[in-house]
Formats: structure tokens, sequence, C-alpha cells
């Protein structure tokens, strides 16, 4: 039933296009593109499609690549190779069972001449109207081999024609960008205290291991600082526990869409996370070395792993807060701030139109 409801929906689209102008001058050779989203529930489950319709003066059979990214990304969500037919073209992209995030979206259908068949390329440049010094000479003049030599603005080259499609409503597009918001703060937070804790947990083993361990016999020398292996052990795997617990919600968060808004925020958390991981065991290897006596303590010889993790500790900081030095890379807690506007309802789209 829903792939029939699909047809009949096709068979509207076929026809709204079949109507568009097809006296479209040459200059240029625009692509132009609409796109609609639509929701389909059935047996409890909802699939989600959207439909796009285009127009493009090119022969029957020239094949268009369709994508769809949300705006502001250049990752795209999918393609879809749709055909030229009488120059109007459809595809529908989906269906999808997890959500899209409210928000705009850019439908794009690019005309790409190096991917199409000889017989294409060959009735693409004998239609061709080469461009000289800003115009079009002619609907009727030909791409020569010397034109397509010189790379010149020709029906060739690639074109792109594109759209904005909104999914949801604006005030939808709001309240997921606070839960969105919410939901990485939080995360960002609990990154941050777990950063805190181990740098507070580790500096109290290795400052116990600066002292004996206990007070020394008549006649013999103190006994050697030890490390705490069972309360150190216990309290990691405590600790690796909640980092999981953190990096799994996380994974289910990325998970629930077909595409994020904050996929770069998604990715510095997630490699603040891996960093957190292999600071713990640059801690364990610095502790364990110490009480081996192969590094340096206070004033002794220090080789190269007892500089690791603060080395480490300095890179994850860097991912929080970001580099000095640096303001094209700004840190978590950048990203992650409101600005006045968006505090006040004012960064949601409006249907149609940008920010």
């Amino acid at each position: 039933m829903f792939r029939r409801g699909l047809a009949g929906t096709l068979a509207i689209v076929l026809a709204l296009v079949a109507g568009l102008p097809t006296s479209w001058g040459h200059e240029g050779y625009p692509i132009t593109v609409k796109a609609e989203y639509k929701e389909f529930g059935r047996g409890g489950s909802t699939k989600r499609m959207i439909f796009v319709m285009g127009h493009a003066h090119y022969p029957d059979g020239t094949r268009m690549a369709v994508g769809l990214r949300y705006e502001g990304q250049d990752q795209y969500v999918v393609w879809y190779n749709a055909t030229v037919i009488k120059q109007s073209f459809v595809a529908e992209l989906g269906p999808w069972m997890k959500d899209l995030s409210p928000g705009q979206y850019i439908v794009e259908a690019w005309f790409n001449f190096d991917r199409q068949s000889k017989q294409i390329q060959q009735k693409v440049v004998e239609t061709d109207a080469a461009v000289e010094g800003g115009g079009v000479s002619s609907e009727n003049a030909k791409c020569k081999p010397e034109v397509l030599a010189a790379k010149k603005d020709c029906l060739s080259k690639n074109v792109v024609g594109a759209c904005v499609v909104m999914v949801g409503t604006p005030n939808q597009y709001q309240m997921d960008e606070q839960r969105n918001g919410d939901f990485l703060v939080e995360a960002l937070g609990v990154v941050e205290s777990l950063r805190a804790e181990l740098k507070t947990v580790a500096a109290k083993h290795q400052e116990a291991l600066k002292k004996p361990a206990g007070s020394p016999k008549p006649g013999e020398a103190a006994p050697p600082a030890a490390l705490d292996q069972k309360a150190w052990e216990a309290w990691t795997g405590d600790w690796m526990t909640r980092l999981d617990e953190v990096d799994q919600k996380l994974s289910e968060w990325k998970m629930s869409r077909v595409v994020q808004k904050d996929s770069d925020v998604y990715a510095d958390m997630v490699n603040a996370l891996i960093k957190l991981r292999d600071l713990c065991g640059l801690w364990g290897t610095k502790l364990y070395k110490l009480e081996a006596g192969v590094m340096g303590v206070a004033g002794g010889t220090v080789n190269a792993d007892a500089a690791r993790p603060e080395q480490a500790d300095k890179e994850i900081g860097e991912l929080i807060d970001g580099t000095a030095n640096d303001p094209a890379r700004p840190g978590l807690k950048k990203k992650l701030a409101r600005t006045p506007a968006e505090e006040e309802g004012e960064g949601k789209p409006k249907a149609g139109g940008g920010k």
C-alpha cells in the first residue's frame, strides 16, 4: 500500500513537472529545483521522504545527481541518480525511519558532463552555446573542440541547481535546538568532571609514592614507597564505566537521527573521550614506573613517560577551551555557548528562508 501511495504521488509530481514551461533560454542552462518534505504513517511507524522535481534543458537520458545536505554542513545525507525526460526529472530521497532533524536542508541537482554517456555528451556538445565575452553567442552555437579545450563556459561544464526545503516548523526547530544544546552541555560537564577527577586521584597516588611506605625498623632502611594497586585499579574501573556511559549516550544520540546538526561538536566530544582513556593509561604507566623506581621523582632523572600525562591533558584542555593562538578552532565550550538572541528564541529559521 505504501509503494502504491508513492506511485500516485510521483504521478502527480510528473504531471506538475510536465506542466513547467519548456521555452527556457539557453543562457547559462539553469537547472531549477523544487522539493517537499512528507511523512507517511503506517502500523505505528513513520516513514520520511523528500520529493524533488526539477527542470533542466538537457537531452533525454541526461543523468542528474541529486544530493541532500543540512544547511551549513558540507556532508551530504544522501545522493540519488535522476534521469532527464522531456527536460524534467524527479527524485525521491528516503524513506527514512529515523527522524530528520528539524531545520532547513539544501537540495542540489548536479549536471556533470564527464559522467554522461558518450551519446549524451555528443548531443550536449552539438546543441551547446559557447559563451563569449559574457554573453551567449547563439542558441545554435556549438562548443567546438577548441572551445572545450580552452574550458570556456559552455553547457558542458558542471552546472548545479538548488533549493531549500524545510523539515518541521520553526517552533520544532527551536525546541530541538534547545534539547540538543542541553544534552551536549550536560555531556560536556561530565567530561570535564571526569578529567578533573582523574587529575586529582592520580596526583594523590603520585604524592604517596614520594613518601616511605612505613617507619623503618632499627638499623634498616625505610621501606620503599608502594602504589596502592588495588585502590588504583578499583577506582579506574569505576571511572572507565562512567566514561563508557557518556560515550554510549553520545553514540545513541548521534544514531537517533538521519543527520545531526552538531556533528562537529559530537566529533570533538568523542575525541575528548578517546584522549581521556589514553590519559588514564598514561597516568597508570607513570605511577607503575614511579613505584618500580625507573622514573625519577622530585629532582631525579625524568624519562619521556613522566611528561606524557601533562601533554595529553593539555590536548584535552584545547578541545574543551579552545586554543588561545588559533581563534579559528574554538573549543567545545564556545561552540555550545548560546548567544542572547538564541536564548530569546530569535535564532530559529523561518520556513522557506534563512535564519
